[in-house]
Formats: C-alpha cells, sequence, structure tokens
C-alpha cells in the first residue's frame, strides 16, 4: 500500500473527528446543497411521485441536521445585535424565496428555465436578484457566526443548482415551487 493510500482514511476520519467549525460546515452543507438535486432526481425515479417528495424533505433535513450536529456550539452568536441582524438576512432571504416562486411560475416550462426565449429584460433582474437575496441572506448569517446560516446556505445552494445547473428538471417537480 502506498503512503498516499494509507494518508486518505486517516485523513477523512480526521475531517470526522472533532467539531467543525462554522466555515467548514457552511460550505459543506453548500456544496451537498448544489448536488442535491441529483439525489432528488434518483427519489423521483425510485418511488412513486407521492412518496419521494417526502422522502426528499425527510433526507434534507437529515442532512442539515447532521451538519449542525457536527458544529462546536460555543461559536454561535446569541446577543441581541446578533437577533436583529438575523431578522434582517430572514427578510432578505423571504424576499428571495418570493422572487424564486414568480420565477418558477413565469419562466419553467418542459423545456426547462428560461428555455423560450425573449424575455423582458426585468425578467432577468428578477432571476438575478432573487439570487443575490438568498445568498446575500445567507451570507449575512454566517457572518453574524447564527445556526441559521447552515439551513440558509443548503436551501439557497439547492435552489440555485437545481434551478440553474438543473433547469428545474423541466419543470416535473412542480410540488416544489420554489
Amino acid at each position: 500500500m502506498s503512503t498516499a493510500t494509507a494518508y486518505l482514511p486517516a485523513r477523512c476520519a480526521g475531517f470526522f473527528s472533532h467539531a467543525w467549525p462554522i466555515g467548514r460546515a457552511f460550505c459543506v452543507v453548500a456544496a451537498v446543497g448544489a448536488a442535491s438535486p441529483l439525489l432528488d432526481a434518483f427519489l423521483y425515479r425510485a418511488f412513486s411521485f407521492e412518496v419521494a417528495h417526502y422522502v426528499f424533505a425527510a433526507t434534507g433535513v437529515i442532512v442539515l441536521g447532521l451538519m449542525f450536529w457536527r458544529m462546536e456550539r460555543g461559536q454561535f452568536r446569541r446577543d441581541g445585535a446578533a437577533a436583529q441582524g438575523t431578522m434582517g438576512a430572514a427578510v432578505l432571504w423571504v424576499l428571495g424565496l418570493i422572487g424564486s416562486g414568480w420565477c418558477c411560475s413565469h419562466h419553467i416550462c418542459m423545456g426547462g428555465h428560461m428555455a423560450h426565449p425573449p424575455y423582458a429584460w426585468w425578467h432577468y433582474g428578477v432571476d438575478g436578484g432573487w439570487v443575490l437575496g438568498v445568498v446575500m441572506a445567507s451570507l449575512w448569517t454566517r457572518i453574524l457566526r447564527v445556526s441559521l446560516c447552515i439551513a440558509f446556505a443548503g436551501i439557497a445552494s439547492f435552489l440555485i443548482s437545481y434551478r440553474f445547473l438543473f433547469g428545474s428538471f423541466g419543470g416535473m417537480y412542480e410540488w416544489f415551487p420554489l
């Protein structure tokens, strides 16, 4: 066995052996969220439509819970300034989700996201606005060091990759309009 092969299991064990800082958990959950549309597509092929969306939602909650569990709780802020900042980020997050819902109802068909141009310039602005809103809310909560940053990062990266990288899979999952 080469030294590189022997080193890999020890490195992986080191990755999981101690509590994670917020930055590491934030990056890991963002990467998992960005890849989760592939899990979504797999579940819809493996289960019936009525079951798949419950399995996917439960899987997402479990993954977010595991990420939170890996973190050291003492690094989160709990003061009044963090609470006020979190409220501001939550407003920005909700506005981003409203824009994402509008985008879903106006830009997605069987061909995917924005498959039938031309669109007015402001349609692109709305898309950019909701993406900017959820990303800024995620980063804002990360800078504030509040635990909500884990959920915001996972859901935001899922929404963005689902919509833009995977084209919302041609609108086949309308139960999740965001």
